[in-house]
């Protein structure tokens, strides 16, 4: 069948596009870059534009970026947006174009997006990266801290917690004490 429709593409002028599986998600770079640096490469984190065209595999369309005059952003990683995505978009560089095949477990599953995409649908994105923020060194820097720092709030809030219920108990059996020893003395 692969056989088939290079043939057929091949007759119509097309030239092969290979794809890629990665992580259940069907890659075919439709348009590559020539020169693609780090700082143009898009990586978890990052904040990525994208224009898309989204179709089920009967080739209906059923949303596009294009008919809002403009692309969607999302950072990488976040899960703002379906897994088949998340995979198929993490390494592109700004001005390449791809097209996803994600299936139904990597997009909408077993309850798909009524009313346009039905249940266990398998999708096809034609997507370009036409631009990216990298993520500020200080992000993991950052997120260190916050790792850091909310276990130790946590910890300091249960510690004065016990404080204060160990102060008080203190302070109440001191009171008993008191006046035990008051009752004593007016016998």
């Amino acid at each position: 069948m692969t056989l088939v429709v290079f043939v057929f593409l091949f007759s119509l002028g097309a030239t092969a596009v290979e794809v890629e599986d990665k992580g259940g998600v069907k890659i075919a770079v439709t348009r590559k870059v020539s020169q693609c640096s780090s700082e143009q490469t898009a990586e978890t984190q990052d904040v990525v534009h994208v224009h898309y065209v989204g179709k089920l595999q009967n080739g209906v369309t059923f949303d596009s970026s294009y008919w809002r005059k403009q692309p969607l952003r999302f950072q990488l990683g976040a899960n703002s947006v379906i897994k088949g995505w998340e995979i198929g978009i993490l390494d592109m560089c700004v001005g390449e174009a791809r097209q996803l095949t994600i299936p139904p477990e990597l997009g909408y599953g077993n309850r798909g997006a009524p009313p346009s995409i039905p249940p266990k649908a398998t999708l096809v994105f034609d997507v370009e990266l036409v631009d990216l923020v990298k993520k500020p060194h200080a992000y993991d820097y950052l997120l260190t801290a916050k790792m850091v720092a909310v276990p130790l709030t946590v910890a300091l809030i249960a510690y004065l917690v016990y404080k204060r219920v160990t102060d008080q108990s203190l302070e109440e059996a001191e009171a008993k004490r008191e006046r035990k020893l008051q009752k004593r003395k007016k016998k």
